[in-house]
């Protein structure tokens, strides 16, 4: 399966995005923002368009610069919102969600329009109004919470129309921020940690999977006993090809769920089934790469 990701990196999921990023700066090896003087980079995101609405500019970590974050450590999100618009502000509410590498809500929380307040208008075209909110969560592991490895934080703003027959809540916009526990890969390219670690066979129920993939260590864990397409064929000397087989199949499954989502999560604006499922959408390019990927993993393994 490494093999496949050296010859089709636009399907590697844990070689995109800016964690854990390129090759320091020479010229600034500690990574230490230029500008704000922090690490990381604390500076106000500008618009990546000109909005006619508010948008989460900026999401910063207390303490910084600390991760990895420990198990039992006690962090502090510091999210601020920005409106660039100088008319009469909308009302707004926040949701935030800390999730695992599976996607699973392990932290919740939210601000209803009163407990978000009033943003302030734009003090000039250049300066935003800005409003600033926190809330902390603490890091533990186990069933159904956080992983060592790469988790993920994600604040989404929403505008109501309170007072009204059917209070309207309209997403404005949402943003995520990656954050790691207990250890934290050092950046692609200087030890090659865009790879499956392991591949560990588990005996547990499947619920009708194949395969989970735990994209935090970056290891697989095929059904062995329980998978549909993987427990008929595993260990049988003539059919055990079959399950290796179905394991890249249902393996690509798994990636292409993560990269869609990922990149679902990403699209600011409307968001069109053109978009998604058309000619040039996420989806029909994904699933191109997930074919190209399985075949160049038959062909390391049986070749």
């Amino acid at each position: 399966m490494n093999k496949a990701f050296e010859e089709n990196p636009d399907f590697n999921p844990w070689s995109e995005g800016p964690e854990p990023g390129p090759d320091p700066d020479p010229d600034n090896p500690d990574g230490i923002c230029k500008k704000c003087g922090e690490k990381p980079c604390t500076c106000i995101k500008p618009p990546p368009k000109e909005w006619d609405h508010p948008w989460i500019s900026s999401i910063v970590f207390d303490p910084s610069g600390k991760e990895p974050f420990s198990i039992g450590d006690d962090i502090t999100a510091r999210v601020t919102i920005s409106n660039p618009v100088d008319r009469e502000p909308p009302y707004l509410s926040l949701r935030w969600g800390a999730a695992n590498a599976s996607y699973e809500w392990v932290e919740e929380g939210s601000l209803t329009t009163e407990e978000f307040g009033i943003i302030p208008r734009p003090t000039s075209k250049d300066e935003p109004g800005q409003i600033v909110h926190e809330f902390a969560f603490n890091i533990h592991t186990g069933e159904g919470a956080f992983r060592k490895g790469k988790n993920w934080l994600q604040v989404e703003i929403a505008e109501e129309t309170p007072g009204s027959e059917e209070n309207q809540i309209i997403l404005v916009h949402k943003r995520k921020l990656g954050f790691w526990v207990e250890s934290k890969p050092p950046p692609i390219g200087s030890s090659g940690s865009s790879i499956i670690n392991a591949v560990n066979p588990i005996l547990s129920p499947s619920n009708g999977k194949d395969v989970y993939l735990d994209f935090g260590e970056q290891e697989v864990y095929p059904f062995t006993k329980h998978g549909p397409n993987i427990a008929p064929f595993w260990g049988k000397s003539r059919q055990h090809p079959i399950a290796v087989r179905n394991l890249f199949q249902a393996a690509g499954d798994e990636i292409v769920n993560h990269i869609v989502r990922e990149r679902l999560s990403t699209i600011d604006g409307d968001l069109t089934i053109g978009s998604v499922v058309g000619d040039e959408g996420i989806l029909p390019e994904v699933i191109l790469a997930k074919i190209r990927w399985v075949a160049a993993a038959q062909k390391a393994a049986f070749e």
